[in-house]
């Protein structure tokens, strides 16, 4: 059994697209494994977790055409622990720029479960159009487990590189498509890049994280 993550975004154009829970299941059961370490101490240390990323969105050119809420991204984690035991627990995903630069992408305080622990938040580009220089290099997603209200163990890691070589712009007459993905990659080929600090753990236990947010959400 294999932990796996996702992370979509997806803005609402005129015809709006969803993904559901069946759905994907069917994806992290198809994605590649690469064998990510789990966190020394974790209660489920026994797993190797591993992560995937998935961005896509459309943009409208014409702001007088396209209402504000069509130009809105929709970021949704996806983390899959392997056990039907799972307790329940929180979520965090950050992401690694070529500045340097580490920022949250999303953090959830508790889910029920984390076996499969699925969420979503509205976001909004700085700037149109963006780039793949925009976009997160690395990606470190963890979860860690709660019991009786307290954290019962360290969190879960893992890491996801973005795949230049299928990032997908469609520029259409009235709007734009962008479309790119992260894959799974080992922990030694990314895990410097969050070695700063323990991002996982801070936020995990003070529910603030030193990394600040990529694309704040609207009016905010």
């Amino acid at each position: 059994m294999k932990l796996t993550v996702f992370l979509i975004a997806a803005s609402q154009p005129m015809r709006k697209t969803r993904l559901t829970p069946l759905l994907c299941a069917a994806l992290m059961l198809a994605s590649p494994a690469y064998g990510a370490e789990p966190s020394q101490g974790s209660p489920h240390s026994d797993y190797k977790p591993e992560a995937q990323m998935h961005f896509f969105g459309t943009y409208w050119k014409n702001k007088r055409t396209a209402r504000e809420s069509e130009n809105l991204f929709t970021l949704s984690p996806n983390i899959i622990v392997p056990d039907d035991d799972a307790p329940a627990g929180g979520t965090a995903t950050f992401g690694w720029f070529d500045s340097g630069e580490v920022k949250l992408l999303q953090y959830v305080e508790y889910l029920p479960s984390i076996q499969f622990a699925q969420s979503s938040r509205k976001l909004m580009p700085p700037k149109l159009p963006f780039d793949i220089d925009d976009l997160p290099r690395y990606a470190m997603v963890c979860a860690w487990p709660i019991e009786d209200g307290k954290i019962s163990g360290d969190p879960i890691k893992a890491y996801a590189e973005r795949e230049d070589a299928n990032y997908e712009v469609k520029d259409m007459k009235q709007y734009v498509h962008t479309k790119a993905a992260w894959r799974n990659v080992r922990v030694k080929n990314a895990e410097s890049r969050f070695s700063d600090k323990d991002y996982c753990k801070e936020i995990a236990h003070s529910k603030v994280s030193s990394a600040a947010w990529w694309w704040p959400a609207p009016a905010k």
